[in-house]
């Protein structure tokens, strides 16, 4: 336990002095197996509740059932109290029995010395996350198509709770549109309305809690109407000369085999006018200077202003706002210096807000907490929906629709806001 002391001395004219308390810890408890969990098909974490002498442990202090069958341990390595067990062959249950069984090799013990003699077991919590495949990058010609995914928990894994299918980016973020024919599925139908590149996602939760998301592109419409960014020289994005690509294109100063010519004459025009990509890019700029101390009060008058605005703008919003916003984060080097702002609120703006929030510190919020309280995973009606615009408040529900499904990403957005608002 815990233990203090001070120590008082007496010359021989009586005069006493009296040092400091010091305080001191007597250790005679043997490390205790505190949790476990299987983070891959071959490899268990095994978590003491204090620090082990980590080159004392050996293989045979430890047993891994799995479905009534032991797995052989190939090594163990420690660090901080946490043991990896790497294992011979794959688990065939994703919550095997981990024994520790000290009598075999008497090996497991403190930094203080004492040796756990007992022998003890756990039940490992399922820490592997499912395996995802979000399917091929098709180009369709204006045509709703199948998307076809393949997601598995693996053997012996708890089982898969739920998927959700959302948009990650479109070619305009003010008018494209996305529309899942079941969103909530493995596999949809997908369909949009404007050309271009789009890139949505995928993301599924099994029982045990474990979450993960795979994206994949897709082209909508013609591929005779794919977009190039030209600038002035008559060079496009990727330092080509100013023409419009194709599928069935060919580009040559001497005819085609198959398809239409589209020629440049050297007098950088082509024979179709290009399409200029809208989305908004980000251009790197000259970082500014440090601000003074003069600046830095005017700064201080400008984190009101700051908050006000994240606290009245969202993901996907537009205008002379979202451009302050930007600048502000900027200025207090959240939002990133070598990037021009813009006035798109989109997914830099996103991690530069969280980013400042976080730095402020997260409160709970009562409206949250109480929804969260009377909602519940794989549902759907109108608290959800309040329970997604709440938390878009404060950028933890990040999603560019608010659907009213609690699926994979409420919950991801749910444990993130109680992990780190107290």
């Amino acid at each position: 336990g815990y233990n203090q002391y001070n120590v008082t001395a007496t010359d021989l004219a009586s005069n006493n002095q009296t040092s400091n308390n010091r305080s001191f810890t007597i250790d005679m408890t043997p490390p205790e197996l505190a949790s476990a969990s299987a983070i891959a098909v071959r490899q268990i974490e095994v978590v003491f509740d204090e620090d082990l002498i980590g080159e004392d442990l050996t293989v045979g202090d430890f047993q891994v059932i799995s479905n009534e069958t032991e797995i052989g341990i190939e090594s163990v390595s420690e660090e901080n109290g946490e043991v990896i067990l790497n294992l011979l062959s794959d688990l065939t249950s994703q919550t095997p029995t981990i024994i520790i069984n000290p009598s075999i090799s008497q090996s497991i013990k403190d930094v203080a010395g004492n040796e756990q003699t007992q022998t003890n077991s756990k039940v490992a919590s399922d820490k592997i996350a499912p395996t995802i495949e979000a399917g091929s990058s098709p180009s369709k010609n204006r045509v709703e198509f199948t998307q076809n995914a393949t997601v598995s928990d693996g053997v012996g894994g708890a089982g898969i709770a739920g998927y959700e299918w959302s948009v990650v980016s479109t070619p305009d973020n003010e008018t494209a549109i996305v529309v899942f024919g079941t969103p909530n599925t493995e596999d949809t139908t997908v369909s949009a309305n404007i050309d271009g590149e789009y890139k949505i996602r995928l993301t599924t939760m099994d029982n045990a809690g474990n979450i993960v998301s795979d994206d994949v592109i897709f082209e909508w419409g013609s591929p005779s109407r794919r977009r190039v960014i030209v600038d002035n020289t008559g060079m496009d994005n990727s330092g080509n000369s100013d023409t419009t690509t194709s599928d069935s294109t060919s580009n040559s100063n001497s005819g085609t085999t198959g398809g239409s010519s589209n020629t440049n004459d050297g007098s950088g025009t082509s024979d179709e006018t290009p399409i200029i990509e809208e989305t908004p890019v980000q251009e790197p700029v000259v970082t500014p200077p440090a601000p003074s101390i003069d600046d830095g009060k005017v700064l201080g008058v400008k984190v009101v202003l700051l908050d006000e605005l994240i606290a009245k703008l969202k993901f996907g919003d537009r205008g002379d706002e979202v451009n302050d916003l930007q600048n502000e984060l900027q200025r207090l080097g959240f939002f990133p210096a070598n990037f021009k702002t813009t006035k798109y609120y989109g997914s830099i703006t996103a991690s530069a807000v969280a980013k400042y929030l976080a730095s402020k510190g997260c409160a709970k919020v009562k409206a949250i907490d109480d929804l969260i309280a009377i909602t519940k995973f794989g549902t759907r009606n109108e608290n959800v929906k309040l329970l997604q615009t709440e938390l878009s408040k404060i950028n933890y529900f990040l999603a560019r629709q608010i659907t009213g499904y609690f699926g994979p990403i409420t919950k991801a957005s749910v444990v993130k806001y109680q992990a780190e608002c107290k």
